[in-house]
């Protein structure tokens, strides 16, 4: 099964912290910096996670200057807690 990924741009300054939560939780993603200036990242993960590295970076928008740019799977919270966590 392929990963699927999360296009985020984060506040540069705060990309390490970052990549170290998310590579915290078990290995759950792999964060990749494709410009480091800008706060530009690409998270991978398994898709089986979808909607808990959604969830995890809904919360962490709290905390940290993020946004979700773009997507490599189109999704509906329900649906995906349906065919995932079933």
């Amino acid at each position: 099964m392929r990963s699927v990924w999360f296009l985020v741009k984060v506040n540069p300054s705060q990309i390490a912290f970052f990549k170290f939560i998310l590579e915290g939780y078990d290995h759950l993603s792999s964060l990749t910096i494709l410009d480091p200036k800008s706060g530009l990242t690409k998270i991978y993960f398994h898709p089986k996670n979808l909607v808990f590295v959604n969830e995890l970076l809904e919360h962490l928008k709290e905390n940290f200057e993020l946004e979700i740019l773009k997507t490599s799977v189109s999704f509906n919270q329900t649906e995906i807690s349906k065919k995932f966590l079933l």
